[in-house]
């Protein structure tokens, strides 16, 4: 198990209950799973899909929750079988695939991630930068160029 995440809205500092990582259950190089660790009772529940390999999961709570788990878990997974990379969004209470969100490119391995919502942002001394605004530029560069038939999906 590496790259541990929490709730850490909830939790951060303080004793929690749930952590959710990447693991390798084989004797495989790279991470091929995503787990859900109940660290009081030891259960553990695991995303995977073969030929997959999901990087560092990302928590992000849903808002105004109560509940350590109730949220989603983020976590960019690239399909070797596709050569392409998704967002994986689960449930992070039952750990039940919500979708996928396809790109049309491999995205490294390493890219690590934050949820940050508005209000941080908002509080924050850096400017962010709209992924809508950011897919345009790249289209104008010619630094991505979608194929005919998935235009639309990056509009």
């Amino acid at each position: 198990v590496e790259l541990p995440r929490i709730n850490d809205a909830l939790v951060n500092t303080q004793p929690y209950r749930y952590c959710y990582a990447v693991a390798s259950q084989s004797s495989s190089t790279f991470f091929h799973q995503l787990v859900k660790i109940d660290v009081n009772t030891h259960a553990v529940k695991t995303w995977e899909d073969a030929g997959c390999y999901p990087g560092e999961p990302v928590f992000v709570p849903r808002p105004e929750s109560a509940a350590e788990d109730d949220g989603v878990i983020l976590s960019v997974v690239l399909d070797a079988r596709r050569k392409r990379s998704f967002l994986l969004v689960l449930n992070a209470s039952s750990f039940q695939e919500l979708a996928r969100v396809h790109v049309p490119l491999a995205i490294p391995f390493g890219l690590h991630g934050q949820f940050f919502d508005e209000e941080a942002l908002d509080s924050m001394s850096c400017e962010a930068v709209a992924v809508e605004s950011l897919s345009s530029e790249l289209l104008e560069d010619k630094v991505l160029e979608p194929s005919p038939s998935r235009q639309g999906e990056l509009g």
